[in-house]
């Protein structure tokens, strides 16, 4: 019986067990579920509810909407249909104001020319969608909200170099920072700039209540409001039993950009896998369709084939993201003390050695995990991959299974009668984990494989989608782990800062709110790191820049695999859709419209 057999009946097997145990409990049948939602894709606009509601497919299901308390793109994507930051970055990293009424500028008198302050000019008549007003009171709260350290925010590492924001009147508000900083246009811009009610959240901030600031009712200036979220459904699609949720927002009537959103109901569907998600936008048929699907993690191949069909149109979004493995400094299962921590990890710790460590990056074939990726995805070598002004000319990172079996012998693992190395009779073997998607788990079997052929066994773990951007990714339960990062804005020097010491998740803080993935921690990066953030003149940054990406290379902690390409598939009834690299999809979907295929 095939894997994917296999899954299927157990899934099916579950249901039934669900459907059994429903009609044990009480005298009476449970209620029938609510029929799933199919969109009927319009074949010309309209002025009816049916065209004027937007479907959106996504795989996995937002957990909260809080924009700063999240690094998952399930939970921020969503969120921006609420909140909206002062400006945000076009694919051309050109500020687009939003709430604020200009971009600021040395000529206007609102940037300092040595870049250590920056005034917004705020919107005015602008509301949040319960008729509050918005104000520079939000903006200066809102940076209060995400540097306070009992919220642990996501986004503060972007703002640690803000002294202070001053609100100078109600339309006027002045961020001061502590040193000269080049990259000012990433404070309150993208997704890590949404802007926060202070009528809102003001006594989350005040308890110190991280959790219920998470999960408090969404509230934003965005284009749409939250309705509700319906009870899951469970329905057979495309010989796949596939349980489903479905998030509907509306358009907020207090949108401060007249004349918009064009759509009057926005349809989040999810639960589905990438390729069904694909082929709902792609390849709509008789079972369902959608307007729009994002982070379609299919095969190219598959991908490629759909879009050939004709309903609709394959986007690949190229920018700062990197496909890496992560290698785990730090011992995930210690004799004493928490796992994964730098104080229960001996000496003798077998990722505690770099040729380990470079023998696995050695031993990976990477070309041939670059075709299992979406159209436009590419290999690279580095961590620090766009602009393509901080690209590292450093030598590519090359598959040499010879040379890494030669540094596993140095470094005194040696073959045992079985293939397996061992060193002092214990047996070279590690655990990988991977969330539950096609293509990374076809990655984690290709490392398997590479990394069998030079003697070391790996242990495959599965994550669920739902665990893989929360505390699971930081927890870090395995010895390697594969995921998507890269930086939120045009200055890597935020994404850079993920390897500070400081960043390093610990169990005592519940893992929350520190992306040193490998728990790395060099203090001459960290010296560097900062010398960085100091620098006023471009073209030393730059090379400062490089000199880091270099470093985390040099260490071996991460392998990165692929720069990978955003995919997402739309409707060729849709138009306006202009994606960009620095925020999520629907930063602009007030301008999306329906119209003529």
């Amino acid at each position: 019986m095939s894997v994917h057999h296999r899954c299927l009946m157990q899934r099916i097997a579950a249901f039934l067990a669900t459907l059994l145990l429903l009609s044990a409990c009480g005298g009476q049948a449970a209620p029938p579920a609510p029929p799933p939602v199919v969109t009927t894709m319009p074949t010309a606009s309209g002025d009816d509810d049916a065209a004027r509601t937007l479907t959106i497919i996504s795989t996995t299901a937002p957990k909260q909407f809080n924009p700063h308390l999240t690094s998952a793109s399930r939970d921020f994507a969503v969120a921006r249909l609420i909140y909206e930051p002062l400006a945000s970055l076009d694919r051309d990293a050109q500020l687009v104001p939003i709430l604020a009424r200009e971009v600021p500028s040395v000529a206007a008198g609102t940037l300092d020319p040595d870049y250590r302050w920056v005034i917004w000019r705020l919107k005015s008549g602008v509301a949040w969608s319960d008729g509050a007003p918005f104000s520079a009171d939000d903006v200066r709260f809102t940076f209060q909200f995400l540097t306070d350290e009992a919220m642990k925010s996501d986004s503060q590492p972007t703002y640690g170099d803000v002294q202070s924001v001053e609100v100078i009147d109600p339309l006027t508000v002045r961020v001061n920072f502590n040193k000269p900083v080049l990259n000012w246009n990433q404070i309150f811009t993208g997704f890590r700039g949404s802007i926060l009610p202070a009528h809102r959240f003001a006594a989350y901030l005040a308890a110190g209540d991280r959790d219920g600031a998470a999960q408090a009712e969404p509230l934003g200036t965005g284009p749409y409001r939250f309705r509700e979220r319906r009870a899951a459904e469970t329905l057979f699609f495309a010989q796949e039993l596939v349980t489903t949720e479905r998030f509907i927002f509306d358009a907020n009537p207090s949108y401060h950009q007249p004349g918009k959103p064009w759509f009057r109901h926005i349809v989040l569907r999810t639960g589905f896998t990438a390729d069904e998600a694909a082929r709902l936008v792609l390849a709509p048929n008789m079972t369902g369709s959608a307007d729009y699907a994002w982070s379609l993690a299919s095969s190219r191949e598959f991908l490629t084939e759909l879009a050939g069909r004709g309903s609709g149109t394959l986007l690949a979004n190229l920018g700062p993201f990197v496909e890496r493995i992560a290698l785990n400094l730090t011992d995930p299962t210690p004799r004493t003390g928490p796992p994964s921590s730098p104080e229960s990890t001996t000496a003798g710790y077998v990722l505690a050695d770099v040729r380990v460590r470079q023998a696995i990056a050695l031993a990976i074939d990477r070309a041939r995990i670059l075709t299992l990726f979406p159209p436009g995805s590419e290999l690279t070598s580095n961590i620090v991959v766009y602009p393509e002004r901080f690209h590292s000319m450093r030598p590519e990172l090359s598959y040499d299974p010879a040379r890494a079996a030669a540094l596993l012998d140095e470094a005194g693992w040696l073959a045992g009668v079985d293939g397996v190395r061992r060193r002092d009779g214990v047996p070279l073997r590690l655990t990988f984990q991977v969330n539950e998607s096609g293509v990374r788990l076809a990655t984690q079997q290709i490392v398997v494989e590479s990394l069998r052929a030079i003697g070391i066994q790996v242990d495959a773990i599965v994550v669920p989608p739902r665990l893989s951007y929360s505390s699971e990714i930081r927890r870090f339960a395995a010895h390697l782990e594969q995921f998507n990062w890269g930086s939120t804005g045009p200055d890597p020097i935020g994404l850079l800062a993920d390897w500070t010491c400081d960043e390093i998740p610990r169990e005592a803080d519940g893992w929350a709110g520190a992306n040193n993935f490998s728990r790395y921690c060099d203090p001459r990066f960290d010296e560097l790191l900062r010398t960085a953030r100091a620098e006023a003149d471009p073209e030393q940054r730059r090379q400062l820049i490089i000199a880091l990406n270099d470093m985390i290379m040099d260490s071996a902690v991460v392998v990165p695999l692929v720069r990978r390409a955003d995919p997402s598939a739309v409707s060729r009834t849709i138009t306006g859709v202009d994606l960009t690299p620095w925020d999520a999809d629907l930063w602009n979907v007030q301008d999306w419209r329906r119209v003529a295929p």
